[in-house]
C-alpha cells in the first residue's frame, strides 16, 4: 500500500472539517419509502420460507446502507440465514415491535441444539478443537455448553462460555495493541506467530457464533479494525484511534514534508543540507533525533534493514508510507485474513456491510 504524497495532498490538510457528521451524512440520504420497502420485503415469511427474499433488499442494506434506517438493515441481515433460523429471527423482532404479537411461537427442535462439553481450566483449547470439528463449527442450530462436573445446562452456562472465553482472550496481551479509543487493535507483528494466528481465528468464529445464535458479547474489538475486516478503507487519521503518540509524530513529520515542499517549490535548486538546516525537528535537524526504520515501541524493521536507516530530510515520505502501510496492513494481515477466516465458518463477515 503506497501513501504517495502527491496522490495523497489531502493529508498535508491537518485541520480536518469535521463540520458534517455521520449523523448528518446519514439524515440527507435516508429515504424513508426504501426503508418501508425494505422492511415489507423481509417481513414476509413466505419468502424467507422459500428462501426467495428480494436480492435488491440485500443489495441496498450492504452497498447504500445510508439510504435505509439501522432497524431496516438488521432485519434484512437476521432474515438472510437459513430458512428456520430466520424465520425464528423474524417472530422475535415482531415481538419487539408489537407487544401484542400473540402467534405461534417458532423453536428449534431439540435436533437442532447441539451440547458441547467444555472445561473451565481448557476452555480456550476446547474453542479450538470446537472451530477443528465440522461437526460443531458448521453446526446451523444453537449451540449450548456445559461444563465438565457441573450441573447446569441451557443459556446461562451457554453465556458464561462467551464470557468467559473472550475474556481469556482479551487477557492474552500480546495479542493486543491498546488503542486510544478505548478498545484494542491486533499488535504489530504477529504475521510469523503461529499461536496467535489461530487465536484470531477462533475469535474471528467465536464473535460470528454469538452473532448468529443471537448471543450478546462485550469484546471492544476497534472500529478501525472491523472497517479493515470488512473493506471499508481506512485513512491516516485513523491512525489516532490506535495511537494518539504515534499520529502526533507523524502529524510532526507530515508537517516537515509539507515545510520541504514548499521551500523546494520557491527554490527548485535547493540542496539537500540547506534543507537539513532549514527544516527542523524540535529545534534540530531531523537526523539528530536517532530515528531509525524500526516501527515505533516494537523491534521490527519497516524495510530490510530498518534498523540501520536514520530517518532524515531525505526519507521522510518513504518512513509515514511505511507506518501506514504497517499498521493497517503488512503488520497485521495474516491475524487479520485468520480473523475472517474463523468468522467465514459461521456465515460470511461480508454481510456486515450493511451496518
Amino acid at each position: 500500500m503506497n501513501l504517495s504524497i502527491d496522490k495523497y495532498s489531502n493529508l498535508f490538510n491537518l485541520k480536518e472539517d469535521f463540520s458534517t457528521t455521520k449523523k448528518d451524512f446519514e439524515e440527507l440520504f435516508f429515504n424513508s419509502k426504501v426503508s418501508l420497502l425494505i422492511t415489507k420485503a423481509a417481513g414476509d415469511a413466505e419468502s424467507i420460507f422459500r428462501s426467495n427474499l428480494p436480492s435488491w433488499c440485500k443489495n441496498i442494506s450492504l452497498d447504500c446502507g445510508f439510504l435505509s434506517k439501522f432497524d431496516s438493515r438488521q432485519l434484512i441481515f437476521k432474515v438472510s440465514f437459513d430458512p428456520k433460523r430466520s424465520l425464528i429471527n423474524l417472530q422475535n423482532y415482531v415481538k419487539s415491535v408489537d407487544p401484542n404479537y400473540h402467534g405461534e411461537n417458532i423453536t428449534l427442535e431439540k435436533s437442532m441444539r447441539l451440547k458441547v462439553l467444555v472445561e473451565r481450566k481448557t476452555i480456550i483449547e476446547d474453542g479450538l478443537k470446537i472451530i477443528d470439528n465440522p461437526v460443531t463449527s458448521k453446526f446451523s442450530g444453537y449451540l449450548e455448553f456445559e461444563y465438565m462436573d457441573e450441573i447446569g445446562n441451557g443459556l446461562g452456562p451457554t453465556l458464561e462460555f462467551y464470557r468467559l472465553i473472550t475474556e481469556k482472550l482479551f487477557e492474552t496481551k500480546e495479542l493486543w495493541y491498546k488503542a486510544t479509543d478505548n478498545a484494542i487493535y491486533p499488535a504489530i507483528g504477529l504475521n510469523n506467530n503461529k499461536k496467535a494466528i489461530k487465536l484470531f481465528k477462533l475469535l474471528g468464529y467465536i464473535i460470528a457464533r454469538s452473532i448468529y445464535d443471537d448471543r450478546l458479547l462485550d469484546f471492544p474489538l476497534s472500529k478501525v479494525f472491523w472497517n479493515l475486516l470488512l473493506n471499508k478503507g481506512v485513512k491516516f487519521s485513523d491512525i489516532k484511534f490506535i495511537d494518539k503518540d504515534l499520529f502526533k509524530f507523524l502529524e510532526d513529520i507530515l508537517n516537515l514534508i509539507k515545510q520541504k515542499k514548499e521551500l523546494i517549490e520557491k527554490d527548485k535548486n535547493i540542496s539537500d543540507e540547506e534543507l537539513e538546516n532549514k527544516v527542523l525537528y524540535n529545534g534540530k535537524q531531523l537526523s539528530s533525533a536517532d530515528i531509525y526504520f524500526t516501527f515505533p515501541g516494537y523491534d521490527i524493521d519497516l524495510k530490510p534493514n530498518g534498523k540501520n536507516i536514520l530517518l532524515c530530510i531525505k526519507n521522510m515520505e518513504e518512513y509515514v508510507n511505511l507506518i501506514y502501510d504497517f499498521i493497517f496492513y503488512k503488520g497485521i494481515n495474516k491475524v487479520t485474513e485468520a480473523f475472517k477466516e474463523g468468522f467465514n465458518i459461521v456465515f460470511n463477515i461480508n454481510e456486515l456491510k450493511c451496518f
